[in-house]
């Protein structure tokens, strides 16, 4: 028993390294998850706010985990995802306001003049920056994945 699970640790071992040094499966399975992955980023581009914390959680695994050609512009959208999430937590909000803030409601206990300041940051979504990375990241996945992730791919 012992040595079979000694074994099943070397295999997967074998296979993380494999993976991580640029072996062949590394594009098919980014390929497989960002296939899996797609109906949350494409929340993102149809303004479906209601599923922005998965689209979220999406783009922060995949700057972690992707291939290196891409991995800089998945950086720059989860980094812009990531202050969009902390000027909403500075405003006393989460992203499963937005859906209300979008109808007027506003939640009690929000900073109305963080609030206020929030426009700065949701125009950084649209930046020069992100939108370069968002047209990389859509041009790979169809060259590479052949998986359509906005509608100029």
């Amino acid at each position: 028993m012992i040595r079979t699970l000694a074994l099943t640790a070397a295999t997967t071992l074998t296979s993380v390294l494999l993976v991580g040094c640029g072996g062949g499966s590394d594009t098919d399975a980014y390929c497989d998850q960002l296939k899996d992955a797609k109906s949350n980023i494409e929340a993102l581009d149809s303004g479906d706010i209601a599923n922005f914390d998965a689209a979220i959680a999406s783009i922060k695994e995949f700057a972690d985990d992707s291939p290196e050609e891409v991995r800089d512009d998945w950086k720059v959208l989860a980094d812009t995802m990531g202050a969009l999430e902390t000027a909403l937590a500075d405003a006393g909000l989460e992203l499963s306001d937005l859906p209300g803030l979008a109808s007027g409601d506003v939640p009690e206990g929000a900073d109305m003049e963080k609030l206020a300041g929030l426009q700065d940051t949701l125009g950084s979504l649209g930046s020069e920056e992100a939108s370069k990375a968002a047209d990389d990241i859509e041009k790979h996945a169809k060259s590479e994945c052949d998986i359509d992730l906005g509608d100029d791919s």
